[in-house]
């Protein structure tokens, strides 16, 4: 049994082509991280929710014993009957949410450049939309524009 947790959906292709459809499940995990200058990671919200299931939909005796298993590990576990449509929910806001910081950095460049503080405008025009926005808004805080 594998149970991935990454975003996106590829790799459920590919673990599926070198395992086969029955040792795959579906995973979301939701939780706001960073990694600090030394690769640690650092939790930057309270939550922190592990979703999982058969990709089929169906309720399993080992999707069961996993969550029994993972029933009071100190997170939110919880089995899903629709865990596919979660992947793709968390893979299109999490892409969303990068076209859109990657669209706002490139106008706070723009603006920057004309004499802007890049911090300044982006905390004026939207507010923190991921943890990566985040620290870039950090960076440039501390650096200036270099920092973006």
């Amino acid at each position: 049994m594998i149970m991935p947790l990454l975003n996106g959906m590829r790799h459920v292709d590919r673990l599926i082509e070198r395992f086969g459809e029955r040792a795959v499940l579906g995973g979301v995990c939701i939780v706001a991280t960073t990694l600090d200058a030394e690769g640690r990671i650092g939790q930057l919200a309270e939550m922190q929710e592990l979703a999982y299931g058969e990709r089929d939909g169906t309720t399993s005796d080992r999707v069961q014993a996993l969550d029994a298993a993972l029933q009071g590990a100190g997170f939110r576990a919880r089995l899903s009957e629709q865990i596919l449509q979660e992947m793709w929910e968390k893979w299109v806001m999490l892409s969303t949410a990068g076209g859109g910081t990657v669209n706002l950095f490139d106008r706070c460049w723009d603006r920057a450049q004309s004499g802007w503080r890049a911090l300044g405008y982006a905390a004026a025009v939207t507010p923190v939309t991921s943890a990566q926005t985040w620290k870039a808004w950090v960076r440039a805080a501390r650096y200036g524009t270099a920092g973006i």
